[in-house]
């Protein structure tokens, strides 16, 4: 019989084998690394830089938190011909934390694409909806005032909308299985956004692809790698079940002894040795006397 093909947990079930529905497996092997797929069995298409690994990381991670803030600046920026009458933001505070999981974490499940534009989209969408449903209320100040803490916040309701925010984009991302913390701020600026709330969402999307399509880049380049999945992680197969062992036969019980066989022979081995010794006494007498008649004298 043949012996099992080993296991590679993300290039496939058996070496050479690409798992079903890991796309990246089939791709061209240099594209396929700068999507964060490794395959154990071939050296890597890209080598690492000549670094130790703290002082790459660290560096990778500043280039990458840099570059991605400027450009998600410069599409703010890209974006005013298109809409000259708005207020766009010039970045999404968000973004900074965001930037932090991406390139600091990289393999961390919060910084996945799934959870990085799933939850800032969600959390932008519900964000809106709560602004939007507010502004219905007279007493809503939905002005670039409401950022500043007056004696009539809670009358204006600003703090409930924003509450409110936070709150259901949670639940929706937990719902939705895409849960990204820096999401709550996204679904929180959207209450004090002075844009169209549609040109707050474009914002929002076109910077988080920016930013992962930017860490596919910069994270690849050392030993790290991102992404670690694309849509769901790879689960490990379980390991075999241990053979079970064959069962011990028992052993047949010991006969006992009734008492009474049991005095017999201690009292046979008493009387026994008190013979023995009687016979070595006599022997030491007559090496000592051999003129005596007997093992003991006068004993006949």
């Amino acid at each position: 019989m043949g012996t099992k093909p080993d296991v590679d947990l993300e290039y496939g079930k058996g070496k050479g084998k690409p798992e079903r529905g890991e796309l990246r497996a089939r791709l061209p092997p240099l594209v396929a690394h700068f999507l964060g797929h490794r395959n154990p069995s071939k050296p890597s298409p890209f080598p690492s830089l000549p670094l130790p690994v703290q002082v790459e990381t660290i560096l990778l991670s500043f280039i990458g938190s840099f570059t991605s803030i400027i450009l998600v600046c410069a599409i703010s920026v890209g974006l005013v011909p298109h809409f000259a009458h708005e207020d766009l933001p010039l970045v999404v505070g968000s973004m900074g934390a965001t930037a932090i999981l991406l390139y600091a974490a990289p393999e961390a499940p919060l910084s996945q694409p799934r959870n990085l534009v799933g939850g800032h989209v969600i959390s932008a969408i519900w964000g809106i909806c709560i602004r939007l449903l507010f502004q219905l209320s007279p007493a809503f100040n939905s002005s670039s005032t409401a950022t500043i803490s007056t004696r009539n916040a809670f009358a204006e309701l600003t703090p409930v909308a924003c509450a409110l925010a936070v709150a259901g984009a949670t639940s929706l991302m937990q719902l939705t299985k895409t849960i990204h913390p820096p999401g709550g701020a996204t679904a929180l600026l959207a209450i004090f956004q002075r844009s169209s709330h549609w040109a707050f969402l474009l914002v929002v999307f076109l910077s988080v692809v920016t930013m992962g399509a930017w860490a596919c880049i910069i994270k690849n380049l050392g030993r790290r790698k991102y992404p670690a999945y694309w849509w769901t992680p790879i689960v490990p197969p379980k390991p075999a079940p241990a053979p079970t062992p064959a069962p011990v036969p028992a052993s047949a019980p010991t006969p006992s002894l009734p008492k009474s066989s049991l005095s017999e022979r201690r009292e046979g081995g008493e009387q026994g040795w008190g013979e023995s010794r009687a016979e070595d006494e006599g022997l030491r007498r007559l090496e000592t006397n051999p003129l005596s008649d007997g093992p003991l004298n006068g004993e006949r």
